[in-house]
């Protein structure tokens, strides 16, 4: 039997956080990344895609960010939040749609802000392949 593999190419792109909308509007300074290795990937393996938050000098609260991807080759089986909000944060939101191809989460820190806040992972999102994929190149992005 022939093993398709699916190579997925992850655009990357900025995100504004609502939390912080006017100081990254005034200072443009907060950048959100989509983080992951391009890879191979065959059909029923899964894999894992990062939110990456680097906040320049400010303290990050809260986040909320929306991630589109190909729902014809891939489903979301997990998300949970990274560690840029602490060590026990709460979800506002946490939709997942694997009909229309997003996630949409809002996050939010208990417990005091430090400002810097270190860079770090805003969330984790586990895909899998799906059996009919078809190979091909397949973007994961940040969306409105």
């Amino acid at each position: 039997m022939m093993h398709r593999k699916v190579l997925l190419m992850i655009l990357v792109s900025l995100l504004v956080l609502p939390s912080a909308a006017a100081v990254v509007v005034a200072q443009s300074s907060v950048n959100a990344t989509i983080g992951v290795t391009p890879q191979s990937v065959q059909p029923g393996q899964r894999f894992n895609v990062t939110v990456d938050v680097s906040p320049g000098q400010y303290g990050i609260s809260a986040g909320e960010v929306a991630v589109g991807f190909n729902q014809s080759v891939m489903k979301v089986v997990g998300v949970e939040a990274g560690g840029l909000l602490g060590p026990q944060p709460i979800f506002g939101l946490n939709e997942t749609s694997n009909t229309a191809g997003t996630v949409r989460c809002a996050i939010a820190r208990v417990g005091a802000t430090s400002t810097p806040t270190p860079n770090a992972t805003f969330v984790k999102i586990q895909f899998e392949v799906l059996g009919s994929a078809p190979a091909g190149s397949y973007p994961i992005s940040l969306t409105a």
